[in-house]
């Protein structure tokens, strides 16, 4: 059965639920940044049409001004926006992790035995994990200051 965008958004809104009122303000400051993305051209638009054919040097001025306040905001909303995702998108891994590791804390210790056991009879296991004894001692030291 696949899965669709609302199981999933099922699934994860308790991870999510304590910073709703985050996601809401990230949702916004994103929605902001992009709104006032689409000033620019219609400012532009009368700068050309109206200040340079009229020549009027204060509407022109002005307008530059207007453009230089919207990229800054567009700038400070995005950044906003970027921490508020950044914050949200780590303290949500934070919380799915500790989850999963309580999990499998609570599993039977026969679990982990059998786990470890299918580990060892892998072939690619030496490859990719080096067993202790096939090292030098200064070899296993490193192996364990991982």
């Amino acid at each position: 059965m696949p899965i669709t965008t609302f199981s999933l958004w099922k699934r994860f809104h308790r991870f999510l639920k304590p910073y709703l009122g985050t996601f809401v303000c990230a949702i916004l400051f994103g929605t902001l940044a992009t709104g006032l993305s689409l000033l620019p051209p219609a400012l532009s638009r009368v700068m050309f049409d109206v200040a340079f054919t009229t020549k009027n040097s204060s509407l022109f001025v002005t307008l530059m001004l207007a453009l230089c306040v919207l990229a800054l905001l567009r700038f400070a909303l995005g950044a906003v926006n970027d921490l508020l995702e950044l914050y949200l998108s780590e303290e949500v891994s934070l919380k799915i992790t500790q989850n999963l590791f309580a999990k499998l804390a609570h599993l039977p210790l026969s679990f982990v035995q059998l786990v470890l056991k299918d580990h060892e009879s892998s072939p690619l296991s030496t490859k990719f994990w080096p067993q202790p004894e096939d090292c030098t001692p200064k070899e296993s030291f490193k192996l364990f200051a991982l």
